[in-house]
């Protein structure tokens, strides 16, 4: 429908292998053309393209959203944890190692967005920084 009305689009991805996958398809079979974009994530997070949007946040500062999250429980990732690459993926380790719980990434995002929305100054300025090259390129897409 939108590209029936001559309508510019473009999509935000993760870098993460699965949604690289489903870029492709989106770029092979909607995007094409010189007035649509796939952007990934992984490309604007420097030495990381399988990055997701929570690789944005410095490490430390999402972990802490994590214990807000999940007050119940400890996080204390093993070796083989912190060698992961990625903090989604750390924490899907972890939590899958510990077998309570599930570990739900709207849950850490919902804490998130309330110390953006509440407490902007708190939040780390590469994440802005990081935003504002995401943003520059989403809207050069249609320049």
């Amino acid at each position: 429908m939108l590209l029936g009305h001559d309508i510019e689009i473009g999509a935000l991805l993760d870098g993460d292998e699965p949604a690289r996958r489903e870029g492709k398809k989106l770029v092979d079979k909607l995007l094409a053309g010189q007035d649509r974009r796939c952007l990934f994530i992984g490309n604007f997070i420097d030495g990381f393209t399988a990055a997701e949007i929570e690789d944005i946040f410095p490490e430390e500062f999402y972990l802490a959203a994590v214990k807000v999250a999940y007050p119940e429980v400890k996080l204390a990732f093993n070796k083989e944890e912190k060698e992961l690459n990625g903090v989604v993926n750390k924490l899907t380790a972890f939590f899958g190692r510990k077998g309570s719980e599930k570990f739900e990434k709207w849950r850490v995002a919902a804490v998130l967005r309330n110390w953006i929305l509440e407490k902007p100054d708190t939040v780390p300025t590469s994440v802005y920084e990081t935003m504002s090259i995401i943003f520059k390129a989403a809207n050069a897409v249609f320049e």
